[in-house]
């Protein structure tokens, strides 16, 4: 019963829209209007940003530096029982949601979406963004020069993430 009601919903809202727009005394078409071109607007601004943001994290990969890196944090943390397969997702995650999918999708290929490690990565896929993109988008998109303390605070919740992401992992898993 409650499926069958889903169907329709989509339409049902559609359609009082639309009839909310046909007898309103203001001329709400010419506002949709208004809004979808602010939108285009700001599409176009944040195309630059896009473009420089898929470049530096491609320079980033092919240039041998995300190995490396993971080299050194992987040694550090497997220490503290971090999985060392899940380093190289909290270190694409904050650039690129596409390339963390694709990490996650190796790490699922390698060891398996059950194991400890794709558990682990599974959390951190659900519980963090990709900061720089988000973060870079929205700033500027209204025109924010000066982000102060968003990218290091976004980090440290990254962090905090990955580190909860272990412990969630062996309590519930």
């Amino acid at each position: 019963m409650l499926q069958s009601a889903g169907v329709y919903f989509v339409p049902a809202i559609l359609t009082l829209t639309a009839i909310v727009i046909l007898f309103s005394s203001k001329d709400l078409f010419s506002e949709f209007l208004k809004g979808a071109s602010s939108g285009l607007e700001t599409c176009v601004k944040m195309i630059p940003i896009l473009v420089i943001l898929i470049t530096a994290v491609n320079m980033f990969s092919v240039s041998g530096a995300m190995k490396m890196i993971c080299g050194f944090f992987s040694k550090l943390l497997s220490k503290t029982g971090f999985p060392e397969d899940v380093v190289p997702l909290m270190l694409i995650r904050p650039l690129s949601g596409s390339a963390a999918t694709a990490t996650v999708n190796e790490l699922f290929r390698k060891c398996g979406p059950d194991s400890f490690a794709g558990q682990c990565a599974s959390i951190i896929m659900g519980a963090s963004d990709t900061i720089v993109y988000t973060l870079a988008l929205y700033f500027a998109s209204v025109g924010v020069t000066k982000t102060r303390h968003a990218y290091p605070v976004a980090i440290l919740t990254l962090i905090f993430c990955g580190i909860f992401s272990v412990v969630l992992a062996r309590v519930f898993f």
